[in-house]
């Protein structure tokens, strides 16, 4: 009867929490409200959650699996919510890590197309020449970029969404040396390559020394957990009485607090954890093409001497 009613429990806390992900994405406002209707725009669409559906089984799993050793309701909340956020912060910074790959990328990406400036003959050229042996982590942007300009796409609108598939603060500097370089005298554009490739290097520098202090964190989070699910495992196995006290209502409510008191020190871990997204700035890119080309500027008109003027004024 106990493990039915665990179950039951499980079942509730199961639905409870994704009926609150289902509010959360039901009235999560859009980035922008829209121009004919002056009230708040919601969307709900569960497609995120549809696609981890495994991942949603197996903490569905583990929470059945809790409240059938335990018989507590509130531990199948506990293992179905670590087993959904505990990897990102026992697991690796793989967010980190591709993000410094994608900055080393496009820091080789600069050095290549400062490398083939010289020796060929215009933008077009030396970018064709820079995609066809991308480096590994922004490969499938620079060969989407290496087909666009093969097809004709004008290379301005061709960099201009590379700069939209990749995201990147350093990508958008780099194509808007490049778009701003297209059609101008460009002198100084290796040394300009040069200088961006250089700091897109520090950057990823910068971010590698911060990745290292963080993992001895993590590693600490790890050994903390492992204990005590290693303790709470021994104590199921070799002497379930000893939490006998944890079945009774006060037993479950202090449970929840102590979950809620680690899941709290878990988020805080993710959101500080969690890289620093720098705002981008190349996102108007209809404005920087029809920006007028030193060509095209009107002539200026010189001046005349003060003694002519006057001149004409007492005439």
């Amino acid at each position: 009867m106990g493990i039915v009613n665990g179950l039951f429990g499980a079942l509730c806390g199961a639905g409870f929490g994704i009926g609150v992900l289902m509010v959360r994405h039901a009235f999560r406002p859009k980035a922008s409200r829209s121009r004919t209707s002056p009230q708040l725009a919601v969307k709900f669409d569960l497609r995120p959650l549809l696609f981890k559906w495994r991942r949603l089984l197996l903490c569905l799993a583990a929470g059945i699996a809790a409240v059938a050793a335990t018989g507590w309701p509130v531990a199948a909340v506990l293992a179905a919510a670590g087993c959904w956020w505990l990897p990102a912060v026992l697991g690796p910074d793989r967010e980190s890590e591709r993000i410094i790959a994608r900055t080393e990328g496009c820091a080789g990406f600069a050095e290549m197309l400062r490398d083939t400036l010289s020796a060929a003959s215009g933008l077009t050229e030396a970018a064709l020449a820079a995609s066809s042996v991308p480096p590994k982590a922004i490969e499938v942007p620079l060969r989407t970029l290496h087909s666009d300009l093969r097809h004709g796409v004008k290379v301005t609108e061709a960099l201009g969404k590379l700069a939209d598939t990749l995201v990147d603060p350093i990508a958008d500097l780099i194509c808007a040396t490049l778009i701003h370089a297209n059609g101008r005298p460009s002198r100084n554009l290796p040394a300009t390559l040069t200088a961006l490739a250089s700091e897109a290097r520090d950057q990823a520098l910068a971010m590698r020394k911060t990745v290292a202090a963080r993992a001895q964190i993590r590693t600490a989070v790890r050994v903390i957990t492992a204990v005590i699910l290693g303790i709470t495992i021994l104590l199921l196995v070799t002497d379930s009485a000893y939490l006998d006290p944890f079945s009774t209502a006060a037993g479950q409510l202090d449970l929840a607090v102590a979950g809620g008191i680690f899941a709290a020190g878990f988020a805080w871990l993710i959101r500080i954890a969690r890289p620093a997204s720098v705002p981008r700035f190349l996102t108007r890119l209809d404005a920087l093409n029809q920006a007028p080309k030193s060509d095209d500027l009107p002539p200026t008109i010189p001046p005349r001497p003060r003694a002519a003027r006057d001149t004409e004024a007492t005439h």
